[in-house]
């Protein structure tokens, strides 16, 4: 019982400091950081789905035909991953107080997915970077749940 009333109260807080760093300060987007901040992710996270699903189908290739590991759609992947990371990084700057961290962590995490990526490639290994790709990607979709839900709903 004491559990459920802390994270109760753990949520009405989060929610009453979102709505105070979420309150729109004016109605147009260019004059409002955080409306800014929701239109970049909205226009970004569909590049990281897509990024992913990529990612996802030829991590499922290489089960059967491992050289992909260090081929050209692998090079293309990573080199498309860091550019999503470094939008995502730079969107950032935009983001309320109350999400920076989850950005942040959205951000490292992505970069982490990359990383293993590049390792992968480099080695001409699917098992090397793999585990950093899953844990990656499983960081993350944690990160990101918060900002996707504001996202849907102010952006």
């Amino acid at each position: 019982m004491r559990m459920s009333l802390r994270l109760f109260l753990s949520t009405a807080l989060l929610a009453v400091a979102l709505g105070v760093a979420l309150s729109p300060q004016s109605a147009r987007a260019e004059e409002n950081p955080v409306h800014t901040y929701f239109a970049g992710v909205n226009q970004l996270l569909p590049e990281v789905d897509a990024w992913q699903a990529d990612l996802d189908a030829v991590l499922s290739a290489m089960v059967a035909k491992p050289e992909l590991a260090c081929g050209d759609d692998v090079a293309a992947l990573a080199r498309r991953g860091h550019g999503i990371v470094e939008d995502l990084r730079g969107t950032g700057a935009l983001a309320p107080s109350v999400l920076q961290a989850r950005h942040e962590a959205s951000v490292d995490a992505l970069a982490q997915a990359v990383a293993g990526l590049q390792a992968m490639l480099e080695s001409c290994d699917r098992n090397v970077g793999a585990d950093e790709i899953a844990a990656g990607n499983a960081a993350y979709a944690k990160a990101i749940r918060l900002i996707r839900y504001y996202s849907a709903r102010i952006g």
